[in-house]
């Protein structure tokens, strides 16, 4: 009932949920362009029955973590686009896009009970 993606960072993570059915589909990708975002939009497709009823959120793509092995400002400039273009091209509307701007573990999370999805970025204690 609790579905959870972390340590994002620079990565980009993906929930497209129906609240009719109460299901979710989620992914985590380092670089969605070749880690096969597009057969999951694909596959969202032929799940949901009303695509224009999924809630779609998009976290993660933090351009500033540059300690990380995949940091290119305008790579993720272009991941970002990327993202969002083939979600408007498969008919998903009005995402909710929460790029959080940290190297630090960025969590995504749904609770598909309710649909409510928390975007939260944890701190080093």
């Amino acid at each position: 009932e609790i579905g959870e993606t972390g340590g994002m960072g620079p990565c980009i993570g993906v929930i497209l949920y129906d609240p009719v059915t109460k299901y979710a589909i989620m992914g985590h990708f380092v670089d969605p362009r070749v880690n096969d975002f597009v057969g999951m939009i694909s596959k969202a497709k032929s799940f949901f029955k009303n695509i224009s009823a999924v809630r779609v959120f998009v976290g993660g793509g933090a351009p500033d973590a540059c300690d990380s092995p995949y940091c290119d400002p305008e790579g993720d400039k272009e991941i970002r686009n990327f993202v969002q273009n083939n979600l408007q091209e498969a008919g998903f509307r009005n995402p909710k896009i929460e790029y959080l701007n940290s190297n630090q573990s960025t969590v995504m999370s749904i609770d598909t009970r309710t649909g409510k999805v928390v975007f939260d970025t944890l701190e080093d204690d």
